[in-house]
């Protein structure tokens, strides 16, 4: 991840890289995406101006795997 968002690497590379991350990211399971993504965003941070768009990607997947996740909880609670 570190040499994706870095300054040797083309912006139009990393921006594709990161949008191919972030569309995979929702393949992996509730807790590793969580894992993952906050890496991902952490790495991402520095250059965050630069992966607006590929930033908005990881949030939205991330508030997903976390609704998801509230979801289950409660859907537990109303059947216990």
């Amino acid at each position: 991840m570190i040499a994706v968002v870095s300054d040797e690497v083309p912006l139009v590379v990393s921006r594709q890289l990161l949008q191919t991350f972030a569309q995979d990211l929702g393949k992996l399971e509730s807790d590793a995406q969580k894992e993952v993504a906050h890496y991902a965003l952490t790495q991402i941070q520095p250059r965050v101006v630069s992966f607006e768009e590929q930033v908005g990607q990881h949030l939205v997947s991330s508030c997903e795997c976390y609704f998801k996740s509230q979801i289950i909880l409660i859907s537990f609670y109303i059947l216990n």
